[in-house]
């Protein structure tokens, strides 16, 4: 019996202002977003959105917003999710949330 958590494995991607400006497609296929964990505090209060769907369009699953930097008791911190994509994964940002870092694992 095939196993899609087995069989394809858990993906990760590390979000950082390095790799993401403001707006990323994390999977543009049907699949399941497993967790979201903040790895280090912003240097200031900034939102992100996480859609089901190719762009803002889609499905909102939540708004998250980040606290400033002094917070030290909100990192690291996990979000579980394991909730069912039907279109894909699609992270947008406000622009505004410098020293970001987190870390999305999905199939």
């Amino acid at each position: 019996m095939s196993n899609a958590i087995t069989d394809r494995g858990f993906k990760f991607l590390n979000l950082t202002p390095n790799n993401v400006d403001a707006d990323l497609i994390v999977s543009s296929i049907p699949g399941m977003l497993h967790t979201l964990t903040v790895n280090t505090q912003p240097a200031a209060t900034g939102t992100f959105q996480l859609y089901d769907g190719a762009d803002n369009t889609g499905t909102l699953i939540a708004t998250i917003t980040l606290p400033l930097g002094n917070s030290s008791e909100f990192v690291p911190n996990t979000f579980i999710w394991d909730l069912a994509l039907a279109t894909g994964l699609y992270v947008l940002g406000d622009g505004v949330i410098s020293g970001f870092d987190f870390t999305v694992i999905y199939i």
